[in-house]
């Protein structure tokens, strides 16, 4: 929906006619592309910010003294008060319980857990996790250890996140000035844009600007584009 509403506007703004449409077609597969990596880098992001406070919760409740099968009980009601439906891990949280509840090792339960996210950081501190509680001593140290070093790498990732989102924004006001100028235009001057849009010299102006800012939009965001 929202890349049908981007093609007429653009369409619209551009040629003053729905057949401008055909020629915005490429941009709305383009813009739904756009949408899916958007979607996942969101997904990413709450990832990180849940594992942080998953980690976080895990080893509170273990230096309190509750044992290793009960801190996970603890963690999945803790993280599904604080993130509700939007928790990630509420269903992989239950899933494991429900596992140590059938006799499960809760390391085993952990690291099949995580090996369903694929995800670097939750994998090694499953490892970590396995072997420290497999050792016995005082494993809870080991734990905290680990814990701490990929919270502290995800505070740096997530501030590093958060200055980018800042220059994405500004990408985003940038892009859309053109439109805002264009429709300005059309709906104060009528008359001086009709010469544009309904001659072959004007649509070939036209396309060509539509050309560049498509490439500008392009460029803009290739370069804010940072993986963290």
């Amino acid at each position: 929906m929202e890349d049908a509403l981007l093609s007429a506007a653009i369409a619209w703004v551009f040629y003053d006619s729905v057949f401008g449409i055909v020629i915005i077609i490429p941009l709305a597969v383009l813009n739904h592309r756009r949408y899916k990596s958007t979607k996942r880098a969101k997904w990413e992001k709450d990832f990180s910010l849940q594992l942080r406070d998953l980690l976080s919760e895990l080893v509170s409740a273990l230096q309190i003294g509750y044992s290793v099968e009960r801190a996970f009980e603890e963690v999945e009601k803790t993280l599904h008060g604080l993130y509700g439906s939007e928790c990630v891990f509420s269903g992989p949280l239950f899933e494991l319980n429900q596992k140590v509840k059938m006799r499960i090792p809760v390391e085993q339960a952990f690291l099949e857990m995580a090996d369903d996210f694929a995800q670097e950081d939750l994998s090694g501190f499953a490892e970590v996790f396995r072997f420290a509680k497999r050792l016995g001593g005082n494993y809870i140290e080991n734990i905290k250890h680990c814990a701490a070093k990929i919270s502290s790498r995800l505070d740096i990732a997530s501030e590093i996140a958060l200055a980018v989102a800042e220059k994405q924004m500004e990408l985003k006001v940038m892009m859309a000035m053109p439109l805002g100028v264009l429709m300005y235009m059309k709906i104060s001057s009528p008359d001086f844009m009709n010469g544009i849009y309904h001659s072959l010299l004007g649509v070939s102006i036209m396309t060509g600007a539509l050309v560049v800012y498509a490439l500008a939009i392009i460029i803009g965001k290739r370069i804010v584009d940072i993986k963290v």
